[in-house]
This record gives C-alpha cells, structure tokens and sequence, in this order.
C-alpha cells in the first residue's frame, strides 16, 4: 500500500501537535470548582453509635460457653486469686524504679523466661506455661523500695489467640 506525501503529513500533524493526543484522548476543559455547591458531610455522619459493652471484654455468652464458673467475675473477667497452693516460678527482683511516691516500678524476672518484666501496682503477668494452670497469672500487689508483693489466680476471662 503506498501512502501519500498528504497522508504522512496529516500522520505527523495529529500524532505531534495535537493536544488531544498529548492528554490521553481527554476533550473538554476543566473550570474552577464551585465550593457553594459541593456539599459537607460532618464526620458525625459516619460515626458509629457509642455500643453498651466494651468489645474488648469477654460477654456472658462467651463466658458460659467456655465452661468457666465464678461469682467474682465482672462481665466475664476479673482476678481470683488461688486457694490451693500452686507451685509457683522462682523470681527475682532485678532493680526498682522510683518516680514519684506511689508510683514505684520494678524489674522482676521470672526464672524460665528470658525476659525482665518491668512491673508497677496492678500489673498481671500471664504465667501459664509455667505452672500448667489455665489462664494463671501474677498479680502485682504492691512495689516499694524494698520488696515486690506478688499474688498468684486465675483470670476468669476467654483468652483467644489467632
């Protein structure tokens, strides 16, 4: 097939100067956006209602399923602590942290892990592996210059690992 001088010349035109081409076969213009007539959409919109149980604690349900009893639980959880002896970890305290009065830390290690556990009052530490009680825990009584009180139990809730 042999093309004319017109043809290439018309070839070159559109595929060089022509914009169309340049912009991805886009045609039209684009003005200023008119702000009056976009409409706003507060974030309230989409916000979910505030829900009556906290997702993150254990329901009734999921309490009753498991099997697990106890009268000491509040929704499913709660620290008892244990009434027969368990035999419980060596530990040590391996320095303590002072801040302010009150709010005294320790580092404490629990012989069988690697790890050094910096606790403070209320901390719980999941012992289960150790003493091959369910959802056994440490919890920490009091920290003071001298000493770390520590209690053994039982957290009554569902653990879920996935």
């Amino acid at each position: 097939m042999k093309t004319t001088r017109y043809q290439q010349l018309m070839f070159l035109a559109l595929t060089c100067f022509s914009p169309v081409l340049w912009a991805g076969g886009v045609v039209g213009t684009t003005g200023p956006i008119d702000v009056g007539a976009m409409q706003d959409y507060g974030l309230m919109d989409y916000a979910e209602p505030p829900s009556e149980r906290d997702p993150f604690t254990t329901s009734d349900k999921m309490y009753q399923l498991s099997g697990q009893q106890g009268a000491n639980r509040t929704g499913g959880q709660g620290f008892v602590p244990f009434l027969s002896g368990v035999s419980l970890p060596k530990m040590r305290v391996r320095g303590f942290v002072h801040n302010n009065p009150g709010e005294s830390m320790a580092l404490l290690q629990i012989d069988g892990d690697d790890n050094i556990h910096l606790v403070q009052k209320g901390d719980e530490i999941g012992i289960q592996s150790r003493t091959g009680q369910p959802n056994a825990v440490l919890k920490i009584i009091s920290v003071d210059q001298k000493k770390v009180e520590v209690q053994s139990g039982s957290l009554r809730q569902v653990i879920i690992v996935q």
